[in-house]
């Protein structure tokens, strides 16, 4: 079992709850983990394991959508993965506001978000 971690995706993104968020966006960092039983290196086909290629794609829709809430862009990419059935068996969406306006000097804020496969 392996994970595929794509960190320290970059967005321009108009989430915010303010006026000027909407208007302008903000920055943002997008971090996701994925832990599959076909991440193993085992072959050397990309069908044979999961498509970082396709999480950054659906990542970057769901970024390009105005909305409010990070928890809400957060929920968004989560189920858009588990939808395509990008997620394996573990993953873990964090969205990240770099310099959010709170009225004094804030690097960041996160929001992170764990799926795990349900066994029957």
């Amino acid at each position: 079992m392996g994970r595929i971690i794509l960190k320290g995706m970059q967005f321009k993104s108009h989430i915010g709850v303010y006026d000027f968020e909407q208007q302008y966006g903000n920055n943002f960092r997008v971090d996701i983990e994925v832990e599959s039983d076909i991440v193993n290196g085992a072959t050397d086909q990309l069908e044979a394991t999961i498509d970082y290629s396709s999480i950054y794609s659906i990542t970057q829709g769901v970024m390009e959508q105005p909305c409010k809430l990070i928890e809400f862009a957060a929920k968004n990419i989560m189920d858009r993965l588990v939808a395509a059935q990008l997620t394996g068996t573990y993953t873990k969406v964090i969205v990240t506001k770099l310099h959010p306006p709170l009225g004094s000097a804030v690097e960041e804020v996160s929001i992170a978000l764990e799926w795990t496969k349900k066994v029957l």
